[in-house]
């Protein structure tokens, strides 16, 4: 019974760096994704202040 108790946690061991892995690779594409987001956005923003203020100019 040692043994199988030693397998199980060595196979919840592997399921939890896996579970942690795969979490990081989601943040990390969430951030990226984000960061592509705020960058899209700033630019259609200044694209439309540069617009709104064209005629004052």
């Amino acid at each position: 019974t040692q043994v199988n108790l030693d397998r199980a946690c060595q196979e919840s061991s592997k399921m939890a760096d896996k579970e942690s892995t795969s979490s990081q690779l989601t943040v990390e594409s969430l951030v990226k994704e984000l960061e592509k987001f705020r960058k899209d956005i700033t630019g259609e923003f200044v694209a439309l202040l540069n617009s709104s203020l064209e005629p004052i100019r």
